[in-house]
């Protein structure tokens, strides 16, 4: 009788207390107060944290770092500020990106994005390493702009249409998308 009453109580401990789904290290993430991102490749780093419904960089200067992701990924040097500075997080925190956009020589913008993967959370502070670095080459339109997936990462480029930018034409409607990976 003992061996029976021990073996329904171990059974039901296993049920109640032992998650079931543990297919992913990362399944039970919660938003984190803080979310660092790292760029080993450049020695950077940021600090995110949450403003209103946002995120926002609250330590370091990702303009600069987009700058130096530009020059040392690309060969690129924008000719002034990044500018429209974005930051997202796919909803369970295991990807993100950062992108902004700088003017080139005449009138090309050049968009410069980081996307970032989930390298390990510990007191509701996220760890985000760099993963991929993506630029658009403005060929054959002056101005591009990312193409993004649900989750905010970079998939793709596309051309931009407005008074400042140019399409040459009989040309098609594409940006060179270039991408690196690593940092």
């Amino acid at each position: 009788m003992k061996t029976l009453l021990f073996l329904f109580v171990l059974a039901t401990l296993s049920v109640y207390c032992l998650p079931l789904n543990r297919n992913s290290s990362f399944s039970t993430l919660r938003e984190p107060a803080r979310i660092i991102l790292r760029d080993s490749a450049l020695a950077i780093t940021l600090e995110a944290t949450r403003s209103g419904a946002d995120w926002v960089i609250s330590s370091g200067d990702p303009g600069n770092y987009l700058r130096a992701v530009a020059k040392t990924a690309f060969n690129l040097s924008p000719a002034g500020s990044f500018q429209a500075i974005t930051l997202v997080f796919a909803p369970s925190f295991e990807k993100g990106a950062l992108a902004g956009v700088a003017p080139g020589e005449g009138n090309l913008k050049i968009p410069v994005g980081v996307v970032y993967a989930l390298e390990g959370q510990l007191d509701g502070v996220y760890s985000l390493k760099a993963e991929e670095k993506h630029t658009c080459t403005s060929a054959p339109c002056s101005c591009c702009d990312f193409v993004k997936r649900e989750d905010g990462t970079i998939k793709g480029c596309k051309c931009i249409f407005d008074n400042d930018c140019q399409h040459h034409p009989g040309d098609s409607n594409r940006c060179d998308h270039t991408v690196t990976t690593g940092g």
